[in-house]
Parts: structure tokens; C-alpha cells; sequence
């Protein structure tokens, strides 16, 4: 996101990302646009500082382009739009098309439209901020580079991977030659580019990405840094779905405590790792117990607006349905082939628990992909067995 001078509460709204949506959060990823829904991180190109206008009209626009940071922070993306909206007609009368205060209005605004899912529109305004900055700066300047950044994660939302990975691949390569290899924004691209070969099941090459990038945020920022915990996280969801259960849960733990750290017990990032622990832990027997403590804990803290409230509360509603002595795994169920064994076999999938669905459905060969699609479906447990159906029949 881009802005205005913002208050300190709105950086730090800057730094959050988008609602959590995958397992283990940490692939999609805001602000330069970076994504945590799917498999990890992604971000969003955010130069948030706004020079003083020439007149008092201008500076009402930055102030109304701040107050949409806030909102959209906060998830009131009508709200915001419509400052969005204001500000970028006002800077482009104001100052013209390709002024930078009305390419910054623009990409906000893009952004915004890629959240609400109106990905042609959003594209648009995308390509508009690219070829502006590529006219007045260079199309090699980090600020071009970084709108292609948002740009490639719009792509990989509307399932272009490959367009995305080949726009990825080419901001960071650009970055690295303009700014270098360690800056915080060839860092950012390339965790964007890592969270997408991750998303694909590519960990092979996704896993030096991050933890090179881990490396430096680490050198530069510090241990708690919130780039260096979002790294952290992105790592932890790779080792977790490779099956290296006992260094992604010491990460996960780490990050936890370091956003304790930063926001409380209650702040969103918080809760939102202690959930993907409580996930990472619920997939092994011994560890199920652990997993209940942690899903109880994250229950009690959050909030019904959160994006893991429900698939929480349906965890300790089986839990506590089925009392200590009750089988955390039930018996495979045969691959429904029609008629009341199809009928009885979606029955007992219905009686699942969303991890244990989860945990199926990885077992009969579902790809990181097809599983965060239907974390992310309006419907996550239908879809979820939908899914297992499909790989059953297959």
C-alpha cells in the first residue's frame, strides 16, 4: 500500500498481512503486495511516504489516501475504496496521470480491487502504474519493479503461475541489479518468488530462497523483527509440508514468541501461529493432545472475526464430543463407488475434524495447491472432502 505521511498505527497496519487462509500461513501473501493465504508471504510494493503537495487540495488527498491505509487495515474495503477512489481522481487532476502521487492512489487502489477479487480491474490499474513509472523513471527502476511485483501476485491469484513465476523471476533479477542483492526489496521478491515455487511443491528450490532471505533479515533487522518472523513462518510452512515436523514446530514456536513479543498474547500474528502450530501438531498422535491445549488457548484469545474462529471451534467441539478415550483417526474409508457405499462413506467423512480431513486428504496425494484451494473455497470442509472424493475415485 502507498500513502501519506501515515500515522504509526497505519504503518503498522502496513506490515500485516492479508487474512490467513492455508494450513500453515504463510504463502500469499500484502503490502508491497505479499500474500500469507496459500503457502507463505507475499508483499506488497508500500512506499508510504507522501511528499508535501503544492497546495492544501493535495495534501486533503494524501490524508484521505492514509485514512484508506487505515480502513482497508482494518477490512473496511468499501470505506477505503471510496478514499481511494477520491485520491486518485483528485492527484490525477491535480497533478496528472503520471504524477507519483496518482500512480501511488492507483496501485492502493489495485491493491484493494485484488482483495474484493475484481482481478481484471485491478490488472488494469497495475499495467497503467507499470508503463507511468516505466515513462518517468525507467522500466528498470525499483519503483516499476516493485509494481510488477503486485502485479505477479495478482497473476498467481487468478492461477497464471507460470506468467507470475517468469514476472517474479524478473523483478528479482532487476531488483538485485538496481538496488542489490540484500535490500529489503529484492529480499521481499524474492520470498514472493520462493512462496510461489512452494505453493507448486517445488520445495527444493523454494527452501535456499528462504532461508537466504531469512539470513539477511536476521543481519539487518534482528530476530523479531516482523519481516524476519514473517521468513520465519514461510520456512517453518515449507519444512512442515516436506515432513520436518520437529524444526518447523521449533520455528513456529519461535515466531510465536516473537510476535508475543511485539503485540501480546492477543495480537492477531500471535494467534495466527500458534493456530499453525496447533495445525503442524494436530497431524501426529502423540502430539494431538498438545495440539487440543493450543486449539483451546487460540479459541479463548481470538475473535469470531477472525479466519481461523471456526475451524477452531469445530476442533474443540470434536474434541470434547468425542471425550479422552475417543480414536483421534477413524478407519480409512473405501473410495465411494455409488449407492449406499458412497452415501456412507461421505457420512463418515462428514464426521472428521477439519485436520483430520486435512491429513486424509494429504495422504492420498493431494498437492499443497489443491489443499489451500479448499482451505480457501466459502465452504473449506465440503471442499475438503470434495477433494478426498475426487482422489479416492482418481
Amino acid at each position: 500500500m502507498e500513502g501519506a505521511e501515515p500515522q504509526p498505527q497505519a504503518a503498522a497496519q502496513l506490515g500485516l498481512p492479508p487474512p490467513f487462509a492455508a494450513p500453515f500461513a504463510s504463502h500469499r501473501p500484502a503490502e508491497p503486495r505479499s500474500r500469507a493465504e496459500r503457502t507463505g508471504y507475499k508483499r506488497r510494493d508500500s512506499h508510504v511516504a507522501l511528499a508535501a503537495g503544492p497546495a492544501q487540495r493535495v495534501d486533503e488527498l494524501g490524508a484521505d489516501m492514509n485514512k484508506g491505509i487505515v480502513l482497508m487495515g482494518e477490512g473496511n474495503l468499501a470505506d477505503a475504496r471510496v478514499l481511494f477512489e477520491r485520491a486518485m481522481g483528485g492527484f490525477m487532476g491535480e497533478l496528472g496521470a503520471r504524477h507519483a502521487h496518482t500512480l501511488r492512489a492507483q496501485i492502493n487502489l489495485a491493491d484493494l480491487l485484488a482483495d474484493l477479487g475484481q482481478h481484471a480491474k485491478s490488472k488494469r490499474l497495475y499495467e497503467q502504474v507499470i508503463a507511468g513509472r516505466s515513462a518517468t523513471l525507467g522500466a528498470e527502476s525499483s519503483e516499476a519493479l516493485m509494481a510488477q511485483n503486485n502485479l505477479a501476485n495478482l497473476l498467481d491469484d487468478m492461477g497464471q503461475v507460470d506468467e507470475a513465476r517468469e514476472m517474479y523471476e524478473h523483478v528479482v533479477a532487476g531488483l538485485t541489479a538496481t538496488v542489490g542483492p540484500t535490500h529489503t526489496e529484492t529480499l521481499m521478491a524474492k520470498m514472493n518468488l520462493a512462496a510461489l515455487l512452494a505453493a507448486r511443491g517445488d520445495a527444493a528450490q523454494a527452501r535456499p530462497m528462504y532461508e537466504a532471505v531469512l539470513d539477511e533479515y536476521q543481519t539487518q533487522l534482528g530476530p523479531t523483527h516482523t519481516e524476519t518472523l514473517r521468513a520465519q513462518m514461510n520456512l517453518a510452512a515449507l519444512l512442515a509440508d516436506s515432513g520436518e515436523t520437529a524444526r518447523a514446530r521449533e520455528l513456529f514456536e519461535l515466531v510465536a514468541e516473537g510476535h508475543q513479543a511485539n503485540s501480546g498474547a492477543r495480537g492477531t500474528e500471535t494467534l495466527r501461529t500458534r493456530y499453525n502450530l496447533a495445525l503442524l501438531l494436530s497431524m501426529e498422535d502423540e502430539t494431538r493432545p498438545s495440539a487440543l491445549e493450543l486449539f483451546r488457548a487460540v479459541k479463548e484469545l481470538s475473535q469470531a472475526h477472525h479466519p481461523w474462529w471456526e475451524h477452531v471451534c469445530e476442533e474443540v467441539a470434536a474434541a470434547d464430543a468425542a471425550g479422552a478415550g475417543a480414536s483421534a483417526d477413524p478407519p480409512p474409508v473405501a473410495a465411494p463407488s455409488g449407492g449406499d457405499g458412497a452415501d456412507s462413506a461421505h457420512a463418515e467423512l462428514q464426521q472428521l475434524r477439519p485436520s483430520q480431513l486435512r491429513k486424509r486428504a494429504r495422504e492420498l496425494g493431494a498437492t499443497q495447491e489443491e489443499l489451500d484451494d479448499a482451505d480457501d473455497a466459502p465452504q473449506p470442509k465440503a471442499a475438503m472432502i470434495a477433494l478426498i472424493v475426487r482422489k479416492t475415485e482418481a
